[in-house]
């Protein structure tokens, strides 16, 4: 039994189809069809933010001789790490700095915020000076659990209690940080 549209089909497993020598083939009617018309589809513009400032902002006071605390305001991520990094690199220069890194407001942490965070507090803290990360979102702290960061830099749940650290210290002279 031998199909003559399949001549290689096994007899075991037929192919019933008739071959119509008058109808042309699929590919005689594509090419004797007109071409298509190009599908063009509307352009869709996606909005693409330039890096901006406003995304993460850094803000660094000093409350009394020796404290600084700095505000990470927003999202830290690789495009702004590096100037973390460059904001906090005078800071515990004296040896007897508390600096004191308030996360409340920080938004979004990367791994290259952790490492700038990590690189921050090791050179503060070769230096002589000490510092804490203070109230972190729970979103931030519980990325903080799982890298184990509070094995390395001191966490503390509010900016209170870190004050409150950084007055018992005894490094910092403003008796109104002392409870």
């Amino acid at each position: 039994m031998c199909n003559r549209a399949f001549p290689n089909a096994h007899p075991a497993f037929p192919i019933f189809t008739t071959v119509n020598e008058e109808e042309p083939s699929v590919s005689a009617r594509r090419a004797e069809a007109p071409p298509r018309p190009a599908r063009r589809y509307p352009a869709r513009r996606l909005p693409v933010s330039e890096p901006s400032s406003e995304l993460f902002v850094i803000d660094v006071t000093q409350p009394s001789p020796g404290l600084y605390v700095i505000a990470l305001i927003g999202e830290m991520d690789i495009a702004n790490a590096p100037e973390f990094a460059a904001r906090i690199a005078g800071l515990g220069a004296t040896g007897s700095d508390r600096v004191v890194i308030d996360l409340s407001a920080l938004t979004f942490l990367d791994s290259s915020g952790i490492n700038a965070l990590v690189s921050a507090a090791k050179a503060i803290e070769a230096g002589g000076g000490e510092v804490t990360l203070a109230a972190p979102t729970s979103h931030i702290r519980q990325v903080f659990e799982i890298v184990h960061l509070s094995d390395v830099v001191s966490i503390e749940p509010s900016l209170e209690a870190a004050l409150r650290q950084a007055g018992e210290s005894g490094r910092v002279g403003d008796p109104s940080l002392e409870a």
